[in-house]
């Protein structure tokens, strides 16, 4: 059974509602290959993308270039 995230229906709607939703097809496996550090670094990256509330896409767009 697929994941909810996975099922057909919830990624037409993303892909009809979503113009730069990536599609399950292209995410990584579940694999081994993934450490702890793989997460950890994205964690550290993703703090300062995050640290205050992100207001519409271009406000997230602005704050990931930055």
């Amino acid at each position: 059974m697929p994941t909810a995230h996975h099922a057909r229906k919830t990624v037409a709607l993303l892909l009809a509602h979503t113009p730069d939703y990536i599609g399950p097809q292209y995410w990584p496996p579940n694999s081994p290959d993934f450490s702890l550090v793989d997460y950890v670094i994205w964690g550290i990256l993703q703090e300062p993308v995050y640290c205050r509330q992100i207001n519409d896409v271009d406000h997230l767009k602005e704050r990931l270039i930055d």
